[in-house]
């Protein structure tokens, strides 16, 4: 079955309505020459030092979203949007005395870009008309003279389609009603397209066998390991590389306690600055801190006696039980 030609018609001239609606405002405000403009500025900035919150929406009120102002031979869009939009919510703001502030300095500096414009007639034309484009391109004002010719033919084509709409169905049903269906039936259609894809996506990577790659790291092995490691080193009389293996244990022993995480990069006085002067084992660790730094970096050999004093402290931590330390 065909779909009615009114239908359809009226399905289009919607959907390009929507994206001109933003310049219907620009195309119904007054054109302003500059120096009008330059008052408006100032007549808005006037009361904002003592402007309270609630009379702000009244005050938004008067100032269009786009203000067309005319400078010679062109017509400029300036936007006054965002100006606008902190007036409207300025009830709901409790920093509203900042952005008020901010209001006041935005309006000075763009009345003083555009008061310095207005030079004197005596000056070059071609230095004035060159400065003035240069004020207009800047962030402060919206859309110049190379967006214009896209501003009027939206403006032209939403007035013919608004004609051909009301001489066609429009008669019969409200414009608005129409627009308000089509307006929510847009984004709903929008948010099932999106859901059914993201449906397809997830049933297709359900699909897709995994990928073994393996572990990510090796396992850190248990303070009692690294202990027993410690001893076994001892017992071939290499207690220098005993002492390492036994500073690791107690670091792995901390870790284990949910003290901190290990960290390669960190020394042995970085752990010890991290234990609170009130923890149990901070005694315990600072003797053992001493100990290892002794021998580890400021003795070539270590002895028996050294080693001994490595058992005690595993002891005290845990690491190895009291019998091994005997």
């Amino acid at each position: 079955m065909r779909p009615r030609p009114r239908c359809a018609l009226a399905i289009l001239s919607v959907i390009l309505l929507l994206p001109c609606a933003a310049d219907a405002q620009a195309a119904g405000s007054p054109v302003l020459d500059a120096p009008a403009f330059v008052d408006r500025l100032r007549q808005l900035a006037a009361p904002l030092g003592t402007l309270e919150a609630r009379d702000a929406a009244a005050m938004a009120a008067s100032i269009p979203d786009v203000q067309r102002v005319r400078v010679r031979d062109a017509v400029y869009d300036v936007s006054l949007r965002e100006i606008r939009q902190t007036l409207l919510t300025a009830s709901r703001r409790r920093d509203w005395p900042v952005a008020r502030r901010a209001l006041a300095e935005t309006l000075a500096v763009m009345q003083r870009e555009v008061e310095a414009s207005l030079t004197p007639a005596s000056q070059d034309r071609q230095t004035i008309r060159r400065a003035l484009d240069d004020v207009l391109a800047r962030p402060a004002f919206a859309r110049g003279r190379g967006q214009m010719w896209r501003a009027e033919l939206r403006r032209r084509l939403q007035r013919w389609l608004a004609d051909l709409f009301g001489r066609t169905i429009g008669r019969s049903r409200g414009l608005r009603a129409i627009g308000v269906v089509l307006a929510w039936t847009a984004p709903a259609l929008a948010l099932i397209v999106l859901v059914i894809w993201l449906t397809r996506i997830g049933l297709r990577i359900r699909r897709e066998p995994a990928i073994g790659i393996g572990a990510l790291a090796p396992p850190r092995a248990a303070a009692n390991e690294l202990a027993d490691g410690a001893v076994a080193l001892a017992a071939q009389g290499r207690f220098r590389d005993a002492a390492r293996a036994a500073y690791r244990a107690a670091v792995r022993r901390l870790e284990e306690e949910g003290t901190w995480r290990t960290d390669d990069a960190r020394t042995p006085r970085e752990y010890l600055r991290l234990l609170p002067a009130a923890h149990r084992r901070r005694a315990t660790l600072a003797r053992l801190t001493a100990d290892f730094e002794r021998v580890w970096y400021g003795s070539p050999q270590a002895t028996a006696d050294d080693w001994r004093r490595f058992l005690s402290a595993l002891e005290d931590l845990g690491c190895l039980p009291a019998r091994r330390a005997t």
